[in-house]
């Protein structure tokens, strides 16, 4: 790949005001790379931090030199950002809290094509030097960072005034000079680029300067840095972008986008892409009101912007940009991160009102999502959530008209539906709601149920798309009493979730979604770890073979019960110590999740040839190979005390024939016995 193009806005330097307008270069738009490069001058003694110079929303610090004391502070700071949509005018920069003393800022932005890097594109290449004596050249000595994908930028500050020349480097060029102030501060601010191809030899800027810093950072937006997000189905599994199977690792965000600002919401991101997930789902408006004693913020954020410019009044035609470019910019963050976004276009009971203001403002705020929304590679849409079938049944027909808008301007994107189905016998899961139709692309389950009864009902209804545990028990939600919230029952959520056959599951964490959360200041939680060791033993082994087995446990499976005291007479996760397992249809993989300890048996003639077992901790990772017999030792507790545990088996022999659920003996070819019977080229008897 050659060196990438930059683009130059008109550089813009100010003095003794404390801030700077920098023009925009031409041709942002969505997903365009933005860098700031800023020099900051502060004539007091005062040392410069970071900290002191402010950018508009969304840029990120990326790069930075010492805050070098050449006589007064002076320090170069590189900004990046992804831009959501496209930007004009000026990007404003402010300093020192806009003091009007003998402080000053300038700097240029340019716009750099030719990669799709996500995250911070510059190279850990900095280098930085700075002068306070005249005529000393400012050199930065020999490298040769990166590749042809790479650019170097550099920013230059030379006292003395405009007499000050500079011998740039073979094959640099400059393309942007702030001259002198009219204040007569002899700074002098310039850039310049090259190729990696040319990067022998020193880099020197020399002249008769007073003093100087010089700042040299490399690029490298060539490089693909391409993280896998969910964009389609593949039978019973999920695929990315590349058609690689990929295991819904969720996360509930559920009001994060209202309860707190963009840098706190950002912050959870970062909480969340550290454990592991791949996938947060949030509302994008919600209603009013308390929820387990925390407040809830109608159609807009706890700071006070709303999502609609008639603020809580819900005009859904005309949306505010403030409210919805910080949706943007979390939705690019998350992208950074290699986390996929569930959008729920509004929330349970906001959608009354959405109802209330007709089908007009329906397909509005439709499209609206549509166009700002639809390109996007990690989003997925979910309708409902938290409606039990009577909403369905009353709002049925807006949910259809909204999807059907959507899908006119975009067909991109997933979409499933949110049934809060109690009962494992209801047949209000996301693909068996009447009053919508074509809508599900996968069935999100919804139920404070023993997940097997979930999952497993799901699949009865769907028998050809993936399924999900998307929403259930909650860890620390504020109002719980049962033990079922724990991590036990988050253990029991997932493990039972991934060997009944679903295609992912959702750990909601209150934590994550609850107002006045100092996102900064949290890490993840304990049994968010150990989500991600159930989650890491699934992906350790072809996951997406597997499919639900009633007959390869064949004995200590536990009960499961008829009836329990969950919701409307319902199973909880703590009221059944049902074993449940999936086999794929080669026998090279099977997962086994047993809640609790005791001896159970295993019908082994399921499983190809050689296999082996490896039992994995939930509570701590750490991974046993245990014999394969017909029947298996009980294990007995966990680290944690507890006795739940997951059995991931593989094998790599060839596969056993079965006639119903027996091996047959022998094969005969009229009176001649068959050595070996072949399927393609899998072995699969002899």
């Amino acid at each position: 790949m050659t060196a990438p193009v930059p683009s130059y806005g008109e550089p813009s330097y100010s003095s003794g005001s404390g801030g700077a307008s920098i023009p925009v270069p031409s041709g942002v738009t969505t997903g365009t790379l933005v860098v700031l490069a800023v020099l900051a001058l502060r004539w007091d003694g005062t040392t410069i931090a970071p900290s002191d110079i402010t950018v508009p929303t969304g840029f990120a610090l990326g790069a930075a030199s010492p805050a070098f004391d050449i006589g007064v502070s002076s320090q170069i700071l590189w900004f990046y950002k992804y831009a959501t949509g496209a930007d004009s005018g000026t990007y404003a920069i402010g300093a020192f809290g806009g003091i009007g003393g003998r402080g000053s800022v300038g700097g240029v932005a340019l716009t750099i094509s030719g990669g799709t890097v996500t995250g911070n594109p510059f190279v850990d290449d900095e280098r930085h030097v700075s002068s306070n004596t005249a005529a000393t050249d400012l050199t930065i000595g020999n490298s040769t960072p990166g590749g042809d994908d790479s650019l170097f930028l550099a920013f230059s500050s030379l006292g003395g005034g405009p007499h000050v020349t500079r011998a740039l480097p073979t094959d640099w060029a400059n393309v942007a000079s702030l001259t002198p102030d009219a204040d007569g501060d002899y700074d002098y601010l310039d850039s310049a680029t090259q190729g990696a191809a040319a990067a022998t030899g020193e880099l020197s800027w020399t002249g008769g300067a007073d003093n100087g810093v010089l700042s040299v950072v490399t690029i490298r937006p060539g490089e693909t840095v391409e993280h896998p997000y969910l964009t389609g189905v593949s039978g019973r599994h999920f695929v990315d972008q590349n058609g690689d199977p990929w295991l819904m690792k969720g996360q509930s965000g559920v009001y994060l986008l209202q309860n707190t600002d963009l840098a706190n919401a950002e912050d959870a991101l970062a909480v969340i892409a550290a454990s592991g997930a791949n996938m947060v789902w949030v509302n994008l408006i919600q209603d009013s009101g308390t929820y387990a004693g925390k407040p809830t913020y109608a159609y807009g954020a706890s700071d006070g912007v709303y999502a609609f410019t008639d603020g809580a009044a819900t005009d859904f035609t005309s949306p505010n940009e403030t409210y919805w470019a910080r949706v943007d910019a979390f939705i690019t963050q998350a992208a950074n991160l290699g986390i996929t976004v569930g959008c729920v276009p509004n929330y349970t009971y906001a959608a009354v009102d959405l109802y209330a203001a007709g089908s007009a403002s329906w397909e509005a705020y439709a499209e609206f999502l549509a166009n700002r929304y639809g390109d996007r590679p990690n989003v997925f849409w979910i309708l409902g959530q938290d409606w039990d079938p009577s909403h369905w049944s009353d709002y049925g027909t807006m949910w259809q008209a909204f999807y059907d808008a959507f899908r006119a301007i975009s067909t991109a994107q997933l979409w499933t539906v949110d049934g809060y189905g109690q009962s494992p016998t209801d047949a209000d899961l996301s693909t068996g709601i009447t009053a919508l139709t074509g809508v599900a692309d996968f069935e999100w389950g919804y139920s404070y149920q023993a997940a097997y009864r979930i999952v497993g009902n799901s699949r009865g209804i769907s028998a050809t798309i993936p399924v999900v545990m998307g929403d259930g028990y909650s860890e620390d939600f504020p109002t719980n009493s049962p033990s079922a919230w724990s991590a036990r029952g988050m253990r029991r959520q997932a493990g039972w979730s991934y060997a009944s056959g679903a295609a992912g599951e959702t750990y909601v964490w209150a934590k994550m979604w609850f107002a006045d959360q100092d996102y900064s200041a949290l890490s993840a939680s304990p049994t968010m770890g150990q989500i991600k060791h159930i989650r890491d033993a699934v992906e350790s082994i072809d996951w997406w073979t597997l499919e639900p087995s009633s007959t390869f446990i064949t004995s200590g499976r536990g009960t499961d019960p008829t009836s329990g005291t969950n919701g409307d007479g319902g199973v909880g996760p703590l009221e059944t110590d049902y074993a449940t397992a999936s086999v794929s249809a080669d026998g090279k993989v099977a997962l086994l999740y047993l809640p609790t300890s005791r001896a159970f048996g295993i019908d082994t003639s399921q499983l190809a040839a050689g296999a082996t077992c490896q039992r994995i901790d939930p509570t701590n990772g750490a991974s046993t190979t245990v014999a394969v017999t017909s029947s298996m030792p009980a294990p007995g507790n966990n680290a944690a005390g507890d006795s739940d545990w997951l059995y991931a088996f593989t094998a790599t022999g060839d596969t056993a024939m079965r006639w119903g659920d027996s091996t047959p003996a022998a094969f005969r070819w009229g009176d001649a016995a068959v050595d070996a019977l072949y399927l393609g080229d899998t072995k699969v008897f002899g």
